[in-house]
């Protein structure tokens, strides 16, 4: 299992925000603080349990970025999700 770190795209697998990426600003035990550029921002974190995030490869310096910059960085993996999601239907039918 790859170990969740700051600054990492993950997707949220379980709850009322399943599907949504999000990028990890910081990690505390079991639990990672979200920040999605939208509805959580630095200053409003959504605090989630490690266990129901699954994390993409790569990862980005938050620090320095602004929500529009982390709102854009996001899309692209939403993007790319949509398309995986495509192409196996289309493999399946």
């Amino acid at each position: 299992m790859i170990e969740i770190k700051a600054g990492m795209p993950v997707r949220s697998k379980a709850g009322h925000d399943k599907g949504h990426w999000y990028v990890v600003l910081s990690e505390e035990g079991g639990y990672a603080y979200l920040i999605d550029g939208q509805n959580r921002t630095a200053a409003r974190p959504k605090k989630k349990n490690k266990i129901h995030l699954q994390p993409a490869h790569g990862s980005v310096d938050v620090t320095g970025m602004d929500a529009g910059a982390i709102t854009a960085y996001l899309k692209e993996f939403y993007r790319k999700d949509q398309e995986e999601k495509r192409s196996c239907r289309k493999q399946m039918s």
